[in-house]
């Protein structure tokens, strides 16, 4: 039997709390869910990093702890990517023919704002529609991130995609994480998830191709909308996954971080997580 190509899709949901999510209808969430996992992971404390955009996403992306990414706040700062690079630049850096793809919003992943841009190198097409340029901000954005995202999973061939969505979070900040606003914004990322997942269903070679999907987060927030402090709703984040009609083939161990996602998607793409990386995370295919 011929081996089918690896690829992986990662999804973020910024600032959206693990606990608010079993009392939803999330059909693309759940779908992962079933074939695969989901469950709840913990961000440092705020003696590391502060829980916030800029410290999440780079652990996310990274596998290693602030300590050593060096990013602790969303203010300026220097970093350590340079000897912690992010996922999609440790594949290229193995697989040099390889293709990767970020479709963002997020000032601090794609641009210098802050301590971005995070993305920095590693991205063969980065697509930013800043929501700094939008009168709604992530609200204006996340639609347009969407499209593009869809467009290019159905046109190109990335082996390595990362889509971010900031709504829920900006809806958190706005309203808080009790109310229908919230609910309604997870809901409707997990729209978007689903007809991503479906693109990439639709592909005319997708039953030669072996996706990895990963949904994610970068922190919680308080129930009345924000974070970057030490409580356990702040410090709340998710880990699922699966294999597109295919086995998982391990079920993660209660100890799962959030530095474990990229060792394993890197893993799964086929590059070797080297010990002189130095990471935090170890790949869940153990």
């Amino acid at each position: 039997m011929t081996q089918r190509k690896p690829y992986a899709l990662i999804i973020g949901w910024d600032g959206v709390r693990h606990d608010r999510l079993s009392a939803l209808e999330l059909p693309a969430l759940q779908a992962v869910a079933d074939t695969g996992f989901l469950q709840g992971t913990t961000m440092p404390e705020e003696s590391q990093a502060k829980t916030s955009t800029a410290p999440g996403w780079s652990t996310n992306l990274t596998g290693v702890w602030p300590t050593k990414h060096g990013i602790t706040d969303n203010e300026p700062m220097p970093n350590n990517f340079g000897l912690y690079p992010h996922l999609l630049q440790r594949f290229l850096d193995a697989k040099p023919d390889g293709n990767t793809l970020a479709c963002v919003c997020a000032a601090m992943l794609g641009s210098t704002k802050g301590p971005g841009p995070i993305l920095a190198g590693g991205v063969s097409t980065l697509i930013f529609h800043d929501v700094r340029t939008h009168p709604l901000g992530p609200l204006g954005r996340d639609p347009l991130v969407f499209e593009d995202a869809r467009r290019q999973l159905a046109e190109r061939d990335y082996d390595l995609s990362f889509v971010y969505f900031a709504g829920t979070d900006k809806t958190a900040h706005l309203s808080g994480t009790l109310g229908k606003d919230y609910r309604d914004a997870i809901v409707q990322e997990d729209r978007w998830t689903g007809e991503l997942i479906n693109t990439i269903r639709q592909r005319p070679n997708f039953a030669e191709e072996d996706w990895l999907v990963v949904i994610t987060t970068d922190h919680g927030h308080w129930d009345e909308g924000g974070h970057g402090g030490n409580s356990w709703q702040e410090r709340q984040s998710f880990i699922a996954m699966a294999r597109l009609d295919g086995d998982l083939g391990f079920v993660p161990s209660e100890q799962l971080a959030n530095v474990d996602l990229a060792p394993t998607v890197l893993t799964h793409l086929g590059v070797k997580v080297l010990p002189d990386w130095d990471l935090d995370g170890a790949p869940l295919q153990r």
